[in-house]
């Protein structure tokens, strides 16, 4: 067993007998999770989730091709980690999704570029975005879009991502780098691993607006004016959600904390996917100055699926056009550009999924943006060691935007609810 592995195991042995209840806020990979690890060891708890399904940003779309397609999240990163772990032990295969880039670069395709554009790793960076240190080291007005993939991959645009602080926290991941797709969609093995384990414990359409935390058990409100009791909460919703004030806390929020959720970007994201009659694009594709990433969406089946993945300013760019149909076909016109009219031509069906306009989610995922320091650890910090806030965003490992990171402050903030 690895050192990462013995202090995986180690932690999840913290688990002390509780027998208080406890409330997860939210349904998405950390409330599941959470849920999950609760139940599994009879701890008395209750899910409230807002919308009328499991899985939050984990979702996906049925009839477009052979198999479902994640509309969410869609891949694992590294397996040196929680869900690496429960893979092993469930004999779950993971498939290595090894990417070979190719580039559109001034109007032409390329495999390799005059220079090298991963330069944002190492020790002493800048707290200045990826584009502007990009032209601090020389990288032009071509390269725009480049660095514009490159940060959207961590989650933000290239004008907003910190290089200081991404670069922090992949020096402290702990999970590896290395990219892992399972043999059905990511969010099918964890509605069946996880999501379905707990389904008799949640409760649909309950939007949470009012937590009260001043008394010895904590209350909490819906809009319908329904008040749900616990000893414990666990607050698992998007970061956007608490940044919007959403959910309001009595005795409120501490400034700092409030300060904290502002400074953690959440990237607006937006994801289409394109069928065609013939494969005629690249295994990857990056440059495009309307969706900096093209993806294969199905690299081991021979179906022509096309993943175009939008965020930050390119995301809200195509959701200023107005309509699923619009932004699909300013994709389509990008692609016709780059392969001479042929995605038009093959064109079957698109899908069009906006996260930003989803209205308990309101965005992708988390990222470091331009003077975010320590806001992370700050805003995850527990209320009067009652109320916990738990998903991507409040992982201190270096794995946020990540599925393994969401269940990873789970399991952190039951460890803190059985240890108080």
């Amino acid at each position: 067993m690895s050192l990462a592995a013995a202090c995986r195991k180690s932690s999840m042995q913290n688990f002390a007998p509780y027998n208080g209840k406890v409330l997860v806020v939210g349904a998405g990979a950390s409330g599941l999770y959470a849920g999950y690890l609760m139940k599994a060891r009879g701890i008395h708890f209750e899910i409230l989730e807002a919308s009328a399904r499991l899985g939050g940003r984990l979702a996906q779309l049925e009839g477009f091709a052979s198999r479902p397609l994640d509309l969410g999240a869609s891949h694992i990163w590294g397996r040196n980690h929680l869900l690496g772990d429960y893979c092993l032990a469930t004999k779950i295969p993971l498939q290595t999704d090894t990417l070979s880039i190719t580039y559109w670069f001034e109007g032409q395709m390329t495999s390799s570029l005059p220079k090298d554009p991963f330069i944002f790793e190492g020790d002493n960076l800048p707290d200045i975005s990826f584009w502007e240190y990009a032209q601090q080291q020389g990288f032009g007005e071509e390269y725009r879009w480049i660095i514009e993939a490159i940060a959207g991959r961590e989650g933000g645009g290239a004008e907003s991502l910190s290089v200081a602080w991404n670069a922090w926290e992949k020096r402290h991941m702990s999970g590896g780098r290395e990219v892992y797709r399972l043999f059905q969609s990511l969010y099918e093995f964890y509605l069946l691993q996880f999501g379905l384990f707990v389904m008799d414990h949640v409760r649909f359409n309950v939007v949470v607006n009012h937590i009260d935390y001043s008394e010895a058990k904590v209350k909490v409100w819906d809009t319908a004016g329904q008040m749900y009791e616990a000893d414990k909460v666990i607050v698992t919703v998007p970061v956007s959600v608490l940044k919007a004030g959403l959910i309001t806390f009595e005795p409120a929020l501490p400034n700092f904390q409030v300060e904290a959720l502002q400074k953690i970007g959440m990237s607006a994201c937006v994801k289409v996917l394109l069928r065609f009659s013939s494969r005629f694009y690249h295994r990857a594709l990056w440059g495009g100055a309307i969706c900096a990433a093209y993806y294969d969406a199905l690299p081991d089946t021979g179906e022509a699926v096309v993943e175009a993945l939008a965020v930050g300013a390119q995301a809200e760019a195509l959701r200023d056009l107005g309509s699923a149909q619009s932004m699909a076909a300013s994709v389509i016109d990008e692609l016709d550009q780059m392969y001479s009219g042929q995605a038009s031509a093959l064109l079957q069906a698109y899908h069009v999924q906006d996260w930003t306009s989803e209205p308990f989610i309101l965005g992708g995922f988390s990222y470091s943006p331009v003077g975010m320091g320590t806001a992370r650890s700050l805003a995850a910090m527990p209320l009067d060691r009652r109320v916990y806030f738990a998903g991507e965003a409040m992982n201190l490992n270096g794995h946020h935007q990540t599925l393994h990171g969401a269940m990873e402050t789970a399991a952190q903030a039951l460890v803190e609810i059985t240890q108080s």
